[in-house]
């Protein structure tokens, strides 16, 4: 992602409670099948950190 795309989205995100909503249900979702790395770069952009960690293959 560009800086300045960044920038837009975090605007957006301070900007937009509906935007703010969706993004954050698409940050459940990703986690909940499975794809924590999708979830945790959007969580990222949303509150700056990501929470979950990667998944090990075993």
């Amino acid at each position: 992602m560009t800086r300045s795309f960044k920038a837009t989205v975090q605007a957006r995100i301070a900007a937009d409670a509906g935007f703010r909503d969706a993004l954050l249900q698409e940050v459940i979702d990703a986690i909940l099948e499975g794809d924590c790395e999708t979830g945790n770069a959007i969580l990222r952009d949303f509150i700056g950190i990501g929470l979950v960690p990667p998944q090990q293959d075993l």
